[in-house]
């Protein structure tokens, strides 16, 4: 069961916030930071749409209270891509939720 909405990266991507459970997280939370696992991570995948062009990724992230995706575009790609292994935990904080 997913809980929470995807989470999107928007600045540094790692730390700042109070630590909230996927569960916890809407969107109306403001500086949140989650406590996670990666529990897998999808190719780089580049778009072109009507703004340009760009790149992104999704990973699945979990915790104890549920499961949410976070997707990362352009320069958190470049910043983040090669360091988030999956089976590893994170601080992950600054993205934009979605539901």
């Amino acid at each position: 069961m997913r809980r929470g909405g995807p989470v999107r990266a928007a600045g540094g991507g790692m730390g700042g916030g109070s630590l909230m459970n996927i569960a916890d997280l809407s969107m109306y939370s403001n500086r949140w930071q989650i406590k996670v696992r990666v529990q897998s991570k999808a190719d780089i995948k580049h778009y072109r749409n009507a703004k340009g062009e760009g790149k992104l990724f999704s990973m699945d992230l979990a915790d104890k209270t549920g499961e949410t995706r976070a997707t990362m575009f352009n320069a958190n790609v470049d910043k983040w891509y090669d360091q988030l292994e999956v089976g590893k935990v994170y601080m992950i904080s600054k993205g934009q939720v979605k539901n």
